[in-house]
């Protein structure tokens, strides 16, 4: 009833069951030369306590003074002791969730070391740059499969506005297709999902408004609402899909999905493809399914098309003169048929827009069951 009636945001308030001997003076000297403050010289000089003070980090009377929990977030050496599971959870799938074979990593200490290390991690294990050669062109083209400048917001933000109540961690998944992160701690009830895809977020409160001046001061967040139009133009110039934004309706919690850049996805539906087990796996699920479906016997060379073609489309929906094209057919009827019509029969691909067949921005996605598919394969 306290927690309901008190009006203080969660990381202003003081805590009780603290003491100064939890903050690491490491920390705060780090802080403050980052920061560029003027009491860095104070380190060594003056108690811990008269720093704290000046810092705004202390709470009540003289006699009997407390640390807020910003203090804890950012400067004790084990914030989780005060804030249980907080720190960044990560698993790595590298041959897809189905696979028994994965990676965990825990990144823990002051929030902001966990970003740090989070990323790091990232950037050492899994930002690929691809460079490709254009005939007749000087420059040469550069994508990421992954722009590090829009997961460096994400996680930055996560930490920023995460419910630090809440007994659960920040959690990054990472598949062969696409990064998702998981935060508790849903946005403002004032901000709608298109607003995200828009680019429009304009929060009318912030979670933890403390703490985002101090990630401010290093540099890891703006704190005026430009997070979301920064995640945004750096998946744009880099060439990305849009994220993928999702929320309850209680708004308890949070999740971006940044799907695999195009040219990466391609690289890998195409190494898949080549390294299947006994090299005619997925052409022969795919047999199984489409033969009944297709007007003529499917020989084994237009069953390895529609592999290709299911392990391109599976990381965003395409456009039937795209495959078709992937494929080096043209976009002719003769060619829907012998190709895509059996998939979609199947249950394997489906129409975007199934009520308006005709419309100039139909496209094919893969379904679950198609997912099923691919998950069920042996790769090497």
């Amino acid at each position: 009833m306290i927690s309901l009636t008190n009006q203080v945001p969660f990381d202003d308030r003081p805590n009780r069951q603290a003491r100064f001997d939890d903050i690491s003076p490491v920390q705060i000297q780090n802080y403050l030369r980052i920061s560029g403050s003027r009491l860095t010289e104070w380190i060594g000089q003056r108690p811990l306590p008269e720093i704290l003070e000046q810092m705004a980090l202390l709470d009540g009377p003289p006699e009997h003074l407390s640390l807020r929990n910003v203090a804890l977030m950012l400067f004790s050496e084990h914030p989780d002791k005060f804030f249980p599971y907080t720190y960044i959870d990560l698993v790595h799938f590298p041959k897809g969730p189905a696979d028994k074979q994965f990676i965990e990593k825990q990144f823990k200490g002051p929030v902001q070391q966990q970003v740090r290390q989070a990323l790091d991690y990232i950037q050492g294990n899994l930002l690929h740059q691809l460079i490709t050669k254009v005939d007749g062109q000087a420059e040469t083209v550069r994508v990421w499969n992954y722009p590090y400048k829009a997961l460096e917001e994400l996680l930055a933000n996560c930490i920023y506005h995460r419910n630090y109540q809440e007994r659960e961690p920040v959690t990054i998944r990472i598949e062969p297709d696409a990064i998702y992160i998981y935060n508790l701690g849903g946005p403002d009830r004032s901000i709608r999902l298109e607003d995200f895809q828009k680019g429009q977020v304009f929060p009318k409160r912030y979670r933890n408004r403390r703490l985002g001046d101090f990630l401010k001061e290093l540099e890891l967040t703006e704190g005026r609402a430009t997070g979301i139009p920064v995640i945004l133009e750096a998946l744009r110039h880099n060439g990305s899909p849009n994220p993928v934004f999702e929320t309850d309706p209680e708004r308890t919690w949070f999740q971006v999905k940044l799907p695999l850049h195009p040219a990466f996805a391609q690289i890998n539906a195409d190494l898949k493809l080549s390294n299947i087990s006994n090299g005619a796996q997925l052409a022969g699920l795919i047999g199984s399914l489409v033969d009944d479906q297709a007007s003529d016997q499917v020989d084994d060379q237009v069953l390895g098309m529609m592999g290709k073609l299911l392990l391109w489309v599976q990381t965003e929906p395409r456009k039937r003169s795209e495959l078709l094209k992937h494929l080096g057919l043209s976009n002719h009827n003769d060619n829907v048929k012998k190709y895509l019509e059996p998939l979609e029969a199947a249950g394997l691909l489906a129409k975007t827009l199934p009520d308006k067949p005709q419309s100039p921005k139909q496209k094919y996605s893969l379904t679950e069951k198609g997912r099923v598919l691919l998950s069920s394969l042996t790769w090497q």
